[in-house]
């Protein structure tokens, strides 16, 4: 899959919209807000804007497009994340995450 490059009108460096390499699962009321909240302040990091995409569980029929879409465009530096507690109970999303995303932590 060849993953789109944008370029932003107010910066020289080229703005790459990619795939997460990291995965948040849990459970309800673990944590996983706050987590979500204290890893989208830190500044090598990017995370959605909303939490619980439920890419790999409700929503894969949206396709992997619309999974990229759900991250700003921003310097390839920062590193992706999505935290989906769902996710561990789908019966899908393992096999699913391990399709799309092989090297994900």
């Amino acid at each position: 899959m060849t993953l789109p490059i944008h370029y932003s009108t107010t910066q020289a460096t080229p703005l790459i919209q990619s795939l997460p390499g990291f995965i948040g699962l849990g459970v309800q009321k673990g944590g996983t807000t706050t987590l979500h909240q204290l890893l989208s302040q830190h500044p090598q990091l990017l995370m959605p804007t909303r939490k619980e995409l439920h890419y790999f569980s409700l929503n894969h029929h949206l396709g992997p497009a619309w999974y990229q879409q759900q991250w700003p465009a921003a310097p390839a530096a920062r590193l992706r994340g999505e935290i989906t507690p769902y996710y561990i109970f789908h019966p899908q999303a393992p096999q699913r995450l391990r399709a799309l995303l092989p090297q994900a932590r």
